[in-house]
């Protein structure tokens, strides 16, 4: 399940920080304590297996805690685009079914000012009229979990689309299915290890944002998380916090490299970052991998997939930056377990060069 990997970091290295946010540190083992009790604390309220609970929240240790609160209970986590318009979200809270909303202040006012008044309504942090507080919660809830009877193909995570060909669609992901990806992942590109500091800036509403926060956790890693992206706060922090790893989009590398102050920084403890979610100019990757100095990863997936699908390794990029330039336009290959094939309007595979639709499962 979920978060079994979690559960053996909190149990072999309790002590070691899990997140850093704002200044403010969590252990593994407080980190593990307090999924446990936000789990509980549903299951208090009433909240069954297989029921979805509807997060809006911005990024936050909390917003990945709760995903481990679910995975212990059966329970499915639908995290919302806090971007969208509040009368969006109250269509997707009536199209999961949810009757737990677990909000920011904010988020929690706009949704009622739509209309959207869930049953029971739940303030992530501070206090809302008529909301319940989640640390109260917290600390009221029973110790320990009764066992719940779930298998990993159960969802664990509801994830609206973009809705760009029709009205957004929640698509179920499985803890087999986030699992299965992390595994893959890390075979792909040796990216985790224990204790190192990776960098979250992308919403965890997002595949992309979720999964690698999972996958971080899932390996020991302490994750420094960022609620904006603010490209001159985002180059202070990968100095100041030693950033090892990072996974962000290509308009956050451009707008990064035109800070005027990163003529003059170095990133010694920057290994690895890993890019992806749109397109990048060859120009501003070439410009990028000089500037950092470390290695460039590209993941291309989609939510459906449970998050990535096909990298650009590594060395894939040193080739391109050799005598292969035609390599940086590429999405690479698929991650092991994976089956890939682009076919033509009649299904037939298509040949090197001709445009096709991508099948790809795994």
């Amino acid at each position: 399940m979920l978060h079994e990997a979690f559960d053996y970091h909190a149990g072999s290295r309790g002590g070691q920080v899990l997140s850093r946010m704002g200044g403010v540190e969590l252990s593994y083992g407080a980190g593990r304590a307090r999924s446990i009790a936000m789990a509980s604390a549903l299951l208090g309220l009433g909240v069954k297996p297989g029921d979805r609970v509807v997060t809006i929240l911005g990024n936050s240790i909390d917003a990945l805690l709760l995903i481990h609160a679910a995975s212990r209970t059966g329970i499915v986590c639908v995290p919302l685009n806090w971007r969208l318009a509040p009368r969006e979200w109250v269509g997707m809270i009536e199209d999961a079914g949810a009757r737990v909303v677990i909000a920011d202040p904010a988020h929690g006012e706009a949704l009622e000012a739509a209309g959207g008044r869930p049953e029971v309504a739940i303030c992530s942090r501070g206090a809302l009229p008529g909301w319940l507080s989640l640390d109260e919660l917290v600390e009221r809830a029973a110790p320990g979990l009764p066992p719940v009877p779930v298998t990993d193909e159960a969802a664990v995570l509801q994830l609206y689309t973009s809705g760009t060909t029709g009205k957004p669609k929640g698509a179920m992901i499985s803890h087999r299915g986030v699992v299965a990806n992390i595994g893959q992942i890390e075979l792909a590109t040796g990216s985790s290890a224990p204790g190192q500091r990776s960098l979250h800036v992308l919403p965890m509403f997002h595949i992309a944002g979720a999964v690698f926060a999972l996958r971080a956790m899932a390996h020991g890693e302490t994750l420094v998380i960022l609620a904006a992206a603010d490209p001159a706060v985002l180059l202070r922090t990968i100095v100041e916090e030693r950033i090892a790893h990072m996974f962000i989009v290509p308009t956050l590398i451009q707008m990064m490299l035109r800070q005027p102050e990163i003529a003059g920084m170095r990133f010694p403890h920057l290994r690895q970052i890993m890019y992806g979610a749109s397109p990048i100019a060859e120009h501003v990757l070439v410009e990028a991998m000089g500037v950092f100095g470390c290695a460039f990863l590209q993941g291309f997936g989609m939510t459906e997939l449970s998050c990535a699908g096909t990298f650009l390794s590594e060395a894939d990029h040193v080739r391109a930056l050799s005598d292969r330039p035609e390599l940086l336009a590429s999405a690479g290959r698929a991650l092991p377990g994976t089956e890939l094939r682009i076919v033509d309007a009649g299904g037939r595979a298509c040949a090197p060069g001709e445009i096709g639709e991508i099948l790809i499962r795994g």
